[in-house]
């Protein structure tokens, strides 16, 4: 009997630690998550009240949605500014709140400015280390998340857990290079992200593009084209000739 009851025993620690080897972040009512990771939502009616994220170094980008009182007294929806949210946690349980309540407009201008979450366990008063900041737009009538991710995390260097992300060093002939554009963006390292996440008739269609341009940039005449292909596209034409012949050298090798 004793040995039945320490079998038991184990079985419900091992069970602990495997439930426990994630970290659960809860979110208070009004935060909208927009991206985890590096990969948008998009556009969903759910609101996720709890998230469940690997062990390690994650990324959340969130803003606030709520109802507030205008200067007229009257009730409108506000979206607060998005903000980029990068931790470094193991086996916890979190819960991510904003610094304030909002409940009218004249808040909401001042919390734009400076807008601050504040992700902490639930039995402490203190916050987790993160680093958090308003994530910068790529221009544009709509937002590009996934896009403006990525620029931010190659900028601040930036390597995640939970993504293969671009980095700031690529591999090129058993060799480590470090090549930025001019605006200060690895683009090769930008090509090869997209590349990954292509399909393989976008693979063999951008190679074929490649190949054929080499100094040039690509022109792109149907519309209808995938985002991997567009973004592929667009960070080869960025490229300095130096860049684009280094992605040429990367294609070879695929």
């Amino acid at each position: 009997m004793k040995k039945r009851v320490q079998i038991l025993a184990l079985a419900s620690l091992l069970g602990c630690s495997a439930a426990m080897a994630e970290v659960n972040v809860e979110l208070e009512h009004d935060i909208h998550v927009i991206a985890i990771n590096g990969e948008s939502l998009g556009f969903t009616l759910l609101k996720d009240s709890d998230l469940e994220l690997k062990n390690g170094v994650n990324q959340l980008v969130v803003r606030i949605e709520k109802l507030i009182t205008s200067e007229y007294g009257e009730k409108e929806k506000y979206n607060s500014v998005p903000v980029i949210i990068t931790f470094d946690a193991s086996d916890l349980n979190l819960q991510l709140s904003a610094s304030k309540n909002i409940k009218n407009v004249k808040e909401s201008v001042v919390f734009n400015k400076n807008p601050i979450f504040i992700l902490k366990e639930p039995q402490t008063k203190t916050g987790l280390l993160v680093k958090q900041s308003i994530l910068p737009s790529a221009g544009g009538f709509t937002r590009d998340y996934e896009l403006e991710i990525a620029r931010y995390n190659v900028k601040n260097n930036i390597a995640l857990s939970d993504m293969s992300a671009a980095v700031l060093e690529v591999k090129n002939k058993d060799k480590i290079q470090t090549v930025e554009s001019e605006s200060g963006i690895n683009t090769v390292a930008m090509v090869e992200h997209w590349y990954s996440k292509a399909s393989g008739e976008d693979k063999e269609e951008f190679t074929e593009l490649a190949f054929q341009s080499r100094k040039n940039n690509i022109n792109l005449d149907d519309e209808n084209n995938s985002k991997a292909l567009d973004m592929m596209v667009h960070w080869y034409n960025e490229s300095t000739t130096e860049q684009k012949k280094n992605v040429i050298s990367w294609l070879f090798e695929q």
